[in-house]
């Protein structure tokens, strides 16, 4: 039986999702069955327990009602009274109607024994009462009474009595047989259940048996699959895990090699060009065949990184037309050092007229290098030529040399990782085997392919395609033997830009990433930089952790006659600016420990914005990704380590032009100007621009210009101005505010923060005002008074003018208003007025001294207008003796308002009398005195 049970498991006839199923539904059929039968038998059963129910109520309402009856019959004649029979009468109905309905109910309750003698008793009784009742009308009282307490009577009401307990007894008997007949059906039925409940639970028990032994079957083939499929897993990951090590071995450490080789290059070119002085004629060859060396080494480097980032699909393509003509004029020029002396014809047969590829341009340059460079290291004599064709939307371009070839059964295995034609090539000829392995990457990266042909001895050509553009080519923009021409170029247009030649913004703000590693064979002479108008000297602070790369471009820089200065860290970058260094220029290293280049350049930001104070980054991670990150910490630019020293002057000198033009502009609009309207550069700046800010105006003037500027010469004149104005300009910005406008002589100048702000510079002008008049008095010109109005309000900041003339300006009547109580410290022969906005505007910090000047209707004003006289700034005498005449003073000016002039003029004249020099008091006091000859007048 289990061999047949273990062969019907292993059959394709069992299913066992298909036996479960079955069984299910066996089981749903079985209790089906019997909860019906349940159901018939439970109303039955219902149905006759109701019945019996309702007879033996029937009975009992029978044996009640005759009792009644009776006792109605034997009242009757006892009493002589018929009332008493219509009442008997009365109740012979619902005895019929109830016998009547057991009939209904059921006839056979009434065919028993006890049925049968109470119907005899019954009729007998019957037929006693109507022979009483008929006694009774006669008059025979006795005969009557006898008939219905006699013999008969009794035994007839017994026998009818008995008899309807046989019947109550009948249907009792009834009621339990058929309760028995339940139970029996009951038993039976709860029999079948458990039977059928043991069948259900030994077939689930098949089932459950059958599957389990199937799926433990499987498992076991599961498990024996998954532990071979787990041990094949492990050795994968355990290859993947090495081959990540290796690959971030090779790039760590070509990363970190980038560090000593920018020493080593950087050092050998500065003393080439004189850093540390003279140098001799084989000083100067040993020390390019240094630099060459190391760029040699730099460029293994790069191929190392190349291979890491195209395993890891790190490398992204900037596609455009690129002109495969002029990168072969490029790479060939850049090649001919390379040749060291070879009998070697290098020869560009790239026609003309060819078309435009789309590719990245630095890509391909590099394809082109490794191939080139190939065919220059195993070539001795001969020729090497590029030629290039269109084939159908693709353009090809070969490389063919006459050097050692390669056997064919070499071709496939050549463009693999590490692998050269032969591996005594390897030491004959040197190399690190991933050349062509990148350009195959980088070719197929471009959606092209690469292919060869080769014979040995007699040399071999290298194909790829390349897809054809749509556009033309621009001139290429690559720098390898170029770097030179355009760190010149640079030069000359930032300088352009400053002039007003060209846009600033057509100025390059970056090169390609390949000028880091390579340079022209061919040295220019640097040129230092003077802008016209600045004749002091650029300070520029160099902030890198290596000792090697702070040597090395201090002596590139230093050259340049700029003013270097040297941070370990960022750390020491941040402390030194935070004390108030200045720099023009901040070249910025990104990998450095405590503070990344990214956090120094986010602190440096908080300060200074990138206009004011540029950073260029120095950083080995130029994946974009990083870029972007440094452009969001706040970098201007960034050159790639190791740094390219034709490319960095051009950086360096582009971006101090450009930061020197933003600080021109931001000495024609303010920095804070445009920082309310939103922006950083005035180049974003659009005409019709508009804000609406509360703010504080301050108006400061010159007291009779006129009379001063009359005896003077022009240029006497400006020098007065300036002079002046160079005094309190460094007042305004040190309290937070900045100056809107110069109108002649005038200041207007506001103030965005607090009214605080206004009311101080106020009090340090006037402190300003007596060290620049006793400087005057002591060269022998006399001293200079000015008027002071500060009021606070709503003011519209924007720009107004049209496309080729605008400018900013402030549009309110606040500004009016401040313009207005300027003018009235001349009427009032005192320095500085504030209004009631603007005292009210004052933190309850403040202690600034006060006191009410008056109300005034100002000129463009409906409403008078509340103002003070600010006493703070006075001479410490004049000031005591101010505050010690306030409260009188105060008092009078109210009194003289609400028009009790012979009061006001008695306080006036005492403060007058305490206080001669009281311009204020004084007028008030004129002015009371003709108001009360007026009214004497009239």
């Amino acid at each position: 039986m289990r061999n047949v049970v273990s062969r019907f498991l292993k059959s394709d006839r069992f299913d066992p999702i298909k036996a479960m199923v079955g069984g299910l539904l066996v089981t749903m059929a079985i209790f089906g069955t019997l909860g019906y039968n349940l159901w018939a038998m439970q109303k039955s059963f219902d149905k006759l327990v109701s019945v019996d129910f309702a007879l033996r109520k029937l009975t009992d309402q029978v044996v009640y009602l005759d009792e009644l009856l009776t006792m109605s019959a034997r009242l009757a004649v006892a009493t002589g009274e018929l009332r008493w029979q219509k009442r008997w009468e009365s109740k012979l109905e619902p005895i019929d109607n109830a016998i009547k309905e057991a009939n209904k109910i059921d006839q056979a309750a009434f065919k028993t024994a006890g049925a049968e003698q109470t119907q005899k008793a019954n009729d007998t009784l019957a037929a006693l009462e109507t022979a009483a009742m008929e006694k009774l009308n006669k008059g025979s009282k006795q005969d009557a009474y006898d008939i219905m307490f006699g013999k008969e009577y009794e035994e007839n009401k017994r026998l009818h009595k008995g008899g309807m307990d046989l019947i109550n007894e009948s249907i009792e008997k009834r009621l339990v047989n058929q309760i028995s007949e339940v139970n029996q059906k009951l038993i039976l039925i709860g029999a079948l259940l458990a039977t059928s409940l043991g069948l259900m639970m030994l077939a689930w028990g098949v089932v459950i048996y059958l599957v389990k032994h199937q799926a433990t079957q499987q498992a076991l083939v599961l498990a024996s699959e998954r532990k071979a499929k787990e041990a094949q897993e492990e050795v994968v990951k355990q290859l993947q895990e090495m081959d990540k090590i290796k690959d971030a071995f090779l790039a760590n450490t070509s990363h970190e090699l980038r560090t000593p080789l920018n020493g080593i290059i950087g050092l050998a070119e500065s003393m080439v060009d004189g850093a540390a002085g003279q140098v001799t004629q084989v000083q100067k060859e040993n020390l390019d065949m240094i630099v060459s060396s190391g760029k040699r080494l730099a460029s293994l480097v790069n191929d190392i990184l190349d291979f890491s980032k195209l395993k890891h699909k790190d490398i992204e393509l900037q596609l455009k037309a690129v002109d495969m003509r002029s990168i072969s004029d490029v790479v060939l020029a850049f090649s001919k050092p390379l040749l060291a002396g070879k009998p070697i014809q290098v020869i560009n047969a790239i026609p003309s007229h060819l078309a435009a590829v789309r590719g990245d341009e630095n890509r391909l340059q590099q394809v082109m290098m490794n191939l080139v460079g190939n065919a220059v290291k195993f070539t001795e004599s001969g020729r090497i030529e590029v030629t290039g064709k269109q084939n159908g939307d693709m353009i090809e371009i070969t490389v063919s040399d006459t050097g050692i070839g390669i056997p064919q059964d070499k071709f496939e295995r050549i463009f693999e990782s590490f692998e050269q034609a032969d591996g005594s090539t390897a030491r004959q000829y040197g190399g690190t085997g991933i050349g062509l392995a990148i350009t195959k990457k980088m070719v197929e990266l471009h959606q092209g392919k690469i292919w060869l042909t080769s014979e040995v001895g007699k040399g071999s050509q290298f194909t790829f395609s390349i897809p054809l553009s749509t556009e033309a080519a621009a001139p290429p923009t690559s720098t390898i033997a170029r770097v030179e021409l355009e760190a010149e170029a640079a030069s000359e247009e930032a300088a352009a830009a400053f002039e007003g030649n060209v846009p600033p913004d057509a100025v390059p703000q970056s090169a390609t990433k390949d000028t880091a590693t390579q340079d022209s064979p061919q040295k220019s002479k640097s040129k230092s930089y003077a802008p016209s108008g600045q004749p002091e000297r650029a300070r520029i602070l160099i902030v890198d952790d290596e000792p090697v790369n702070l040597q090395v471009l201090s002596n590139h820089l230093s050259l340049n006659n700029y003013q270097i200065e040297r941070a370990s860290n960022g750390v020491e970058a941040v402390d030194r600016i935070k004390r108030g260094e200045k720099f023009d220029l901040i070249l910025l290293d990104v990998m450095m420990p405590r503070m990344s280049g990214y956090e120094v350049a986010e602190t440096i930001r908080e300060k200074f914005p990138a206009s004011e104070l540029p950073i260029l980054l120095l950083t080995a991670k130029n994946q974009t990704s990083d870029l972007v990150s440094g452009f969001e910490a706040g970098a201007n630019d960034y050159l790639t380590k190791p740094v390219n020293k034709s490319e960095l002057m051009a950086r360096v000198k582009m971006h101090l032009l450009i930061s020197r033009v933003n600080a021109a502009f931001g000495r024609f609009v303010p920095k804070e100007f445009l920082s309310i309207l939103g922006h950083e550069n005035i180049v974003e700046v659009v005409l019709g621009e508009q804000i609406m800010k509360n703010m504080t105006i301050l108006f400061s003037d010159i007291r009779s210009f006129t009379t001063l500027s009359e005896g003077m010469t022009p240029k006497q004149n400006f020098d007065f101005i300036n002079g002046y104005l160079g005094r309190f300009g460094p007042v305004i910005r040190k309290n937070e505010g900045f100056i809107d406008k110069y109108i002649g002589d005038a200041i207007m100048a506001l103030f965005p923060s607090r009214p605080d702000d206004a009311v101080q510079t106020a009090v340090d002008m006037l402190s300003e005002l007596k060290l620049y008049n006793e400087h005057r008095e002591s060269s022998g010109y006399p001293p200079v008074n000015i008027g002071v109005g500060i009021h606070t309000g709503n003011l519209m900041l924007g720009t107004v003018g049209e496309a080729q003339r605008m400018e900013g300006t402030v549009i309110s009547d606040a500004v009016n208003l401040a313009s207005r109580l300027e003018s009235l410290t001349k009427k009032f022969g005192i320095q500085a007025i504030i209004s009631e906005d603007t005292l009210d505007g004052l933190s309850p910090q403040s202690k600034f001294d006060s006191r009410f000047l008056g109300k005034v209707k100002v000129k463009g004003k409906t409403k008078m207008v509340t103002v003070y006289e600010l006493l703070s700034g006075q001479d410490p005498e004049i000031l005591d003796k101010r505050m010690g005449t306030k409260p009188q003073f105060e008092k009078a000016v109210n009194l003289f308002f609400s028009k009790s002039y012979g009061e006001a003029n008695v306080l006036f004249q005492q403060i007058v009398a305490a206080d001669p020099g009281d311009k204020p008091a004084r007028i008030y006091m004129d002015r009371c005195a003709e108001l009360l000859v007026s009214d004497l007048v009239a």
